[in-house]
């Protein structure tokens, strides 16, 4: 569906994401910026060290990325609303 791009700086997500935004000139208040660095959640290592020390965007942002990913495997079952 996609081919990685072998020509440009190798970035993780997060890391190309908020890249990309001061690029552009986009400025990020830190919860912003939280919210695109920490999206994987507390299953890396290295975003445990925020564990309960986050606002409620960044929080948000991690269960949607993880609602979305589980959602993605097959491990989610919505219920049906008629």
């Amino acid at each position: 569906m996609y081919r990685y791009n072998d020509k440009i700086q190798y970035m993780s997500t997060p890391d190309r994401s908020v890249f990309l935004m001061q690029h552009y000139g986009i400025k990020l208040t830190p919860d912003e910026w939280l919210a695109i660095k920490l999206n994987d959640g507390f299953v890396v290592d290295a975003n445990k060290i925020y564990c309960l020390k986050i606002s409620p965007l960044v929080n948000g942002v991690m269960n949607a990325d993880y609602i979305t990913t589980m959602e993605e495997k097959g491990s989610i079952v919505w219920p049906v609303v008629e």
